[in-house]
């Protein structure tokens, strides 16, 4: 159980906007004066978006975007994720579409997203039912790019992976390739790391993460015996940060990252603010993808 001061969330009720015989309004404070406790006493909503229609599913039934305060969270991966707290306020309310659908695009029921096949996902162009995130084939995931069902991370291929990037499963860790392993980059099974003592590590003898060099303590290191980690190099320009505090002070460059891997045209300048870019760059940067993902199709034909 984890306790939020405030929390946003996504909460039904009906056409009158009331739920369970309480009366709510848009902007004003109700505060719960008993016990806390999940599905039972204090004032209850959802974290995702497509969670309430798992509760809710009579004719004229309305979704609000909510605020809650002194929130209990008892976790458990899914869509349905529900959260109960001492006081909540409705934000505003959310449009619905056809099918109980928010979004475009959808085949499907209770999506919230676009394009998704299947029922209440939250976030884009899943299929199956009750995905958290983006490009899911199965059901029960949380993250991005999943083939299989309840994976805890990204691009796995299996079933019950916790991580990122699993072929096989049961793997706790990243981008194994086999079963049950407790580390990183395995091939095989069962394995919990090489000669390396750390994660994502491409050579022999490292101790830390991501390095592609040799005997290094330090992360990230594309050198040998190297104990300082080298500060990230972002659109050819050095900015002087590790990975980590450029990811942290950056968030959008995942998103970034994303765009780049479709061959679909966006607006570039929406990540002008990262360091080192250009209209130029960045223009550059998707054309020469575009054009190389072109060329590696040609080939496979």
């Amino acid at each position: 159980m984890k306790i939020h001061e405030t929390m946003i969330g996504y909460k039904a009720t009906d056409a009158n906007m009331m739920c369970r015989g309480f009366k709510f309004e848009l902007g004003k404070w109700f505060k719960h004066d008993g016990a806390l406790k999940l599905c039972e006493s204090g004032f209850h909503f959802c974290v995702h978006p497509s969670g309430p229609w798992a509760f809710y599913s009579a004719p004229g039934t309305r979704i609000f975007k909510v605020e809650g305060r002194e929130a209990d969270v008892e976790y458990e991966p899914g869509s349905e994720l529900k959260v109960v707290c001492r006081e909540i306020r409705f934000i505003e309310e959310i449009k619905i579409g056809g099918d109980r659908n928010t979004g475009d695009g959808n085949t499907g029921h209770s999506n919230t997203g676009e394009c998704n096949t299947g029922r209440r996902n939250t976030g884009n162009c899943n299929t199956g039912d009750r995905n958290i995130g983006n490009g899911n084939t199965g059901d029960w995931n949380t993250g991005n790019g999943n083939t299989g069902h309840k994976n805890t991370g990204d691009w796995n291929i299996g079933d019950g992976n916790i991580g990122n990037g699993n072929t096989g499963d049961g793997n706790t860790g990243h981008k194994n390739t086999g079963n049950c392993n407790t580390g990183d980059r395995n091939i095989g099974d069962g394995n919990t790391g090489g000669r390396n003592t750390g994660d994502w590590n491409i050579g022999d003898g490292n101790t830390g993460d991501g390095n592609t060099g040799h005997w290094n303590t330090t992360n990230r290191s594309c050198g040998l015996f190297c104990s300082v980690e080298p500060c990230v190099i972002v659109f050819d320009e050095q900015t002087k940060m590790t990975m980590e505090q450029f990811c942290k002070k950056y968030p959008e460059y995942y998103a970034l990252g994303n765009k780049l891997n479709s061959d679909t045209l966006f607006d570039y300048s929406e990540f002008k603010t990262i360091p080192g870019w250009t209209l130029e760059k960045c223009k550059s940067l998707h054309e020469k993808m575009v054009a190389a993902r072109s060329a590696t199709n040609a080939k496979g034909e």
